[in-house]
């Protein structure tokens, strides 16, 4: 079993969706060693932004073309989730879609690393223990807020896991999983955490210890007015702060959700919905939201986004055209070339230079600092 796969201090969780996957395609080599991506594939008929598949093979044939084209590093690891996916949903030949995702990957190769979790059920877990037989690269394993209340009950349940997926503690990559956190929450969250770090048996052994959250509301109009720029805390990073610089023997690591909620969803009729531009841009520890008005309402349409790139181009945040393709894109919208783009294209332009910007910010955090046992 291959325990000394290096998986970066940085995990973001990525919807395998177009928008992610234009993204971290043009994330630059310099800064992909500094991030392991984990994909989250969405049940099949969930998207609009794809052309519909005729059958599930079809549609994890083509998720797994996207994530090889978009994670051209052979040399690298990165996770696939698929705890979207309908329990009963099965290949033609009655293959669980675990099992297909992970042959298509070995025939590439690529070091995709099976994600897992204790809420899954028995065939989907069946269905891991075959990939991590034929591949040999052991697992990762979500933990969710309802799993962290009893450290002795999950030091029970993830011996279990182990046992019957067939691998040691230090073949499993472990994710604390708080998905959307709130500042009101903070205190709960990084109580939590601390205690459950510290309740983990073999602390020391675990491949990887990684804090996973998501700061980004569900709906930017809850937060920020239409026409209006505006500044959201980045919740998930304090609170990983917090942690890091707390007397733990074994800081965790970082994972966020990019530059969307965790429930983030496309929706079966887009043209249905009141679209509206906006850009989401990562600073040191807020994102800078600039927002339009619903394209149905205002005669610029999707030609807002010149003048909101405009606007940030023009603000101190902004890190530069040269900073990452997302920011050149930015750029040269600001220009009012080469096109206005649409909702994907504005989620992969501000995933990549969230990618981009976050990646760095947590290595320079982490090289000034006790560095974390991986």
């Amino acid at each position: 079993m291959n325990s000394t796969l290096e998986i970066a201090h940085y995990i973001p969780i990525l919807k395998a969706k177009l928008g992610e996957f234009g993204a971290i395609e043009e994330v630059r080599l310099s800064t992909k060693v500094l991030l392991t991506p984990l994909f989250d594939i969405p049940h099949m008929g969930s998207e609009s932004d794809e052309p519909a598949a005729d059958s599930l093979d079809d549609y994890l044939q083509a998720k797994v073309a996207h994530i090889r084209k978009a994670w051209v590093c052979e040399e690298r690891a990165f996770f696939v989730d698929l705890y979207d996916t309908d329990t009963d949903a099965r290949a033609r030949d009655g293959t669980h879609p675990v099992s297909v995702v992970f042959s298509i990957l070995r025939e590439a190769p690529a070091l995709g690393i099976p994600v897992t979790g204790l809420d899954r059920d028995g065939a989907y877990q069946e269905a891991v223990r075959g990939v991590v037989g034929g591949d040999k690269r052991g697992i990762a394993v979500r933990l969710l807020r309802e799993d962290l209340v009893s450290a002795n009950q999950l030091g029970k349940q993830l011996a279990e896991l182990m046992t019957f997926v067939g691998v040691r503690r230090e073949e499993v990559s472990l994710l604390l999983v708080f998905r959307k956190v709130e500042e009101s929450e903070a205190d709960y969250i990084y109580s939590t955490a601390a205690r459950t770090i510290a309740g983990l048996p073999g602390l020391s052994e675990w491949r990887t210890l990684t804090f996973a959250a998501g700061g980004m509301p569900e709906s930017l109009s809850t937060r920020i007015s239409k026409g209006a720029t505006g500044e959201i805390t980045r919740t998930d990073l304090a609170l990983w702060t917090r942690l890091r610089n707390a007397d733990l023997k074994r800081p965790p690591t970082f994972a966020d959700y990019g530059v969307v909620h965790p429930d983030h969803q496309h929706f079966s009729n887009p043209r249905a919905l009141k679209l509206t531009p906006s850009i989401r841009y990562a600073t040191e520890d807020r994102w800078l939201i600039l927002r339009g008005y619903p394209i149905d309402s205002h005669p610029d349409g999707w030609e807002q986004v010149y003048a909101l790139s405009r606007d940030l181009v023009g603000r101190p945040q902004f890190s530069g055209q040269n900073f990452s393709w997302g920011d050149e894109q930015i750029e040269r919208r600001a220009r009012s070339r080469p096109g206005t783009g649409n909702a994907t294209s504005w989620i992969g332009f501000g995933t990549n230079h969230h990618l981009t910007f976050v990646s760095k910010q947590v290595d320079a955090a982490l090289a000034g600092s006790r560095q974390p046992d991986r």
